[in-house]
């Protein structure tokens, strides 16, 4: 049950799974090591198995993107904590989040689902970095590489700490990865532990929600460039 209520601490097994999926269940059987050390490793992280469910909810909303022409954009709207709060209510359930539109803006393209649209536009979100990707990868996997970064970057804030909040992200296969806390997908499997790992030690819980392309504030920095007047910072 603690398990299922801070999601994460399901990311570092793996091998688990594909030994109590056996056919035989009701014969006595060898657990193998790598099961073993997956088991211990979830049993030593037992302190963090407490889920407080009276934190706070940020004052923010963080926004991802990743391009495989460029590289990871990363994103942050102040805003009140209850719209971070109505955001997480709906991720994960086949919502869609969408910005208040100004002139100028992307055409949105339908999207399957109910849709949330927010007091918040474009321009309300500041741009925290543009970062160029090292090396290429699966688009999948520098989707969660750049959730990776923008919670590495938010971790450094203290303050942010010990609270509740919601993420935007514009891959429904990333975003399904994170709310379910695990992967067993290659391409995304060691981003999805790198997130859980960060998360645990800053005493988080996420509610990653989709937010299309179009209308997703990060796509320019990910693409080392600006949405009008915004100003991006490179690394």
């Amino acid at each position: 049950m603690a398990n299922l209520m801070n999601r994460f601490m399901l990311s570092c097994l793996f091998d688990y799974y594909d030994f109590v999926r056996r056919p035989d269940e009701k014969t006595i059987q060898r657990v193998p090591d790598k099961t073993l050390s997956e088991l211990i490793l979830n049993i030593s992280l037992m302190p963090l198995w407490i889920v407080d469910l009276c934190r706070p909810w940020l004052p923010l909303l963080p926004a991802t993107d990743a391009s495989p022409d460029y590289g990871f954009g990363f994103c942050l709207a102040r805003c009140d904590p209850q719209l971070t709060r109505a955001v997480a209510s709906p991720a994960g359930h086949e919502h869609c989040i969408r910005l208040t539109r100004e002139a100028g803006d992307p055409i949105e393209k339908e999207r399957a689902g109910k849709v949330l649209r927010l007091p918040l536009g474009l321009r309300d979100f500041r741009p925290v970095f543009s970062v160029k990707a090292k090396h290429a990868a699966h688009s999948g996997g520098l989707e969660a590489s750049a959730v990776v970064l923008g919670l590495r970057r938010m971790a450094r804030q203290r303050r942010w700490h010990a609270h509740r909040g919601a993420f935007l992200v514009d891959a429904t296969a990333i975003e399904g990865a994170l709310n379910k806390g695990r992967s067993s997908a290659g391409a995304i499997r060691l981003q999805i532990m790198q997130a859980g790992a960060i998360s645990l030690a800053a005493d988080w819980r996420w509610h990653f929600a989709y937010l299309p392309s179009e209308s997703n504030p990060a796509d320019w920095p990910s693409r080392g460039t600006r949405y009008s007047c915004q100003r991006v910072r490179k690394q």
